[in-house]
């Protein structure tokens, strides 16, 4: 029972943020969210947010997070949208190179593709919080060539500290 506990925790956790900053759920995967917004900032926003709230809530369960980290991808662009059997899913490119790119987040980052990241109001929310961008450019299965992501990482160490107090 307390591992249902703490997985629902987990999940309210993560839907509230989502709909907070003005996202939709699509579906969850095991322990993972599917989920759309309509402008980048706020998918952003909300990736800070969920990686912040969930280190507090492995704090207060007095959990350790040497080897846990809430991985979280970013890209924009256009998705297929289906509903089957009442159930949405989203498909296409986009999709698949957000699912490529999660490999990249850390437990104290996010990865993204440079479409969100040369928003206009993407890069002033990162400039005000001290989030700082690393390019790397790297072979994606599925995909040619090198692709370009982004690992968005707090300039200070003690960001999440910090914004969790």
């Amino acid at each position: 029972m307390q591992a249902y506990a703490f997985v629902k925790e987990h999940f309210d956790i993560l839907f509230s943020h989502i709909v907070h900053n003005a996202g939709g759920v699509i579906k969850t995967i095991g322990d993972a969210v599917m989920a759309v917004f309509r402008e980048p900032v706020n998918a952003v926003r909300a990736a800070f947010e969920l990686k912040i709230s969930v280190n507090r809530l492995f704090d207060q369960k007095g959990q350790k997070k040497e080897n846990y980290g809430l991985r979280v991808s970013i890209s924009n662009g256009t998705a297929l949208i289906v509903n089957m059997n009442d159930v949405l899913d989203l498909f296409g490119t986009t999709v698949n190179v957000s699912a490529r790119i999660i490999k990249f987040s850390e437990k104290d980052s996010v990865a993204a593709t440079p479409g969100i990241t040369e928003n206009k109001e993407v890069r002033e929310f990162l400039m005000r919080e001290g989030i700082v961008i690393k390019s790397l450019n790297e072979k994606l299965k599925g995909f040619t060539g090198l692709n370009r992501i982004e690992v968005l990482s707090p300039k200070s160490k003690w960001f999440f500290r910090i914004k969790t107090e």
